[in-house]
C-alpha cells in the first residue's frame, strides 16, 4: 500500500523526493568534510617530510664538520708541508659543500 500510495500521490513524491535530496546533501557534506581533513592531514604530511629531509641532511652535515674538527685536530702530522696539504685538502672539501651548507641555511631561514 505505501508503494502503491507514493505512485499515486504527487505530494507524497514530493516529499519522497525531499526527503531523499537531503539525505544526498548531508552525504555530500560528509564527504566535502572528510575531503578537507584528507587535504590537512596530507599537507602535514608533506610538511613533516620536508622537516625530515632537512634535519636528516643537517645531521649529515653536522658529522661532516665533527669529522673534519677531529682531523684538523689530529697533530700526528707536524711538518709543514704536510698541515698545509691538509688545509689545501679542507678547504677543496669545504668549498666542494659550500652549495650544501648554503641550500641548509637557505631552508633553516624559512
Amino acid at each position: 500500500m505505501d508503494e502503491e500510495f507514493l505512485l499515486v500521490h504527487p505530494v507524497a513524491k514530493f516529499f519522497s523526493f525531499l526527503h531523499e535530496s537531503l539525505q544526498l546533501a548531508v552525504v555530500l557534506e560528509l564527504v566535502k568534510a572528510n575531503r578537507e581533513a584528507a587535504e590537512a592531514t596530507l599537507d602535514k604530511l608533506k610538511d613533516n617530510r620536508k622537516l625530515q629531509a632537512f634535519m636528516q641532511e643537517a645531521e649529515e652535515l653536522c658529522d661532516w664538520v665533527d669529522e673534519k674538527e677531529l682531523f684538523i685536530q689530529e697533530e700526528s702530522t707536524r711538518s709543514l708541508p704536510s698541515k698545509l696539504q691538509k688545509h689545501q685538502a679542507f678547504e677543496a672539501e669545504l668549498a666542494a659543500n659550500r652549495d650544501r651548507l648554503k641550500s641548509l641555511k637557505e631552508v633553516s631561514d624559512r
